[in-house]
């Protein structure tokens, strides 16, 4: 399992309108592609707090050109995207970077299948000091990842 964490960051004033779409729109479209998210987060306190960070989780890169290629075709996406943006643009900027778990990660030993090497106890739903419940990360490890530079820039397709 490899994880992608994928970093928005918004015009002034327009992070409602991307949750407004995720919620409203994207989800749905990954879902009928297949897409796994493994959370969502805003930032509360960082360099700034118009960016919206997630994670997705992948098989392989393989499955992830895969899948997202045919959502970054699929005409509803396409729709979508073109009707929440009559008013503008929404996103300035995305970054990405494909995370592959280190053997001591509980990630790790979450995702590894029966036939490489067991886990020594059973995946257990973890929680972090706010209290939420992380089903697909069982630790609570965006701190550390947001505290990364993220350095590639991806151009958005229009």
């Amino acid at each position: 399992m490899i994880y992608e964490l994928r970093v928005y960051r918004c015009l002034p004033n327009r992070l409602p309108a991307l949750l407004k779409r995720f919620e409203t729109q994207t989800l749905r479209i990954w879902e009928k592609h297949g897409i796994r998210q493994a959370g969502f987060w805003t930032t509360m306190i960082g360099e700034s707090n118009q960016d919206l960070t997630y994670l997705l989780a992948w098989e392989s890169l393989a499955e992830r050109e895969k899948k997202w290629n045919a959502f970054g075709a699929d005409p509803d996406w396409l729709s979508a995207r073109a009707k929440t943006e009559a008013n503008g643009a929404i996103v300035a900027r995305v970054s990405n970077e494909m995370l592959q778990p280190t053997p001591f990660s509980s990630v790790q030993s979450a995702t590894t299948s029966s036939t490489t090497s067991p886990p020594t106890s059973a995946p257990k739903p973890a929680s972090c000091s706010c209290g939420m419940l992380w089903a697909a990360l069982p630790t609570c490890v965006l701190p550390s990842l947001i505290l990364r530079s993220i350095t590639i820039l991806l151009c958005v397709r229009k």
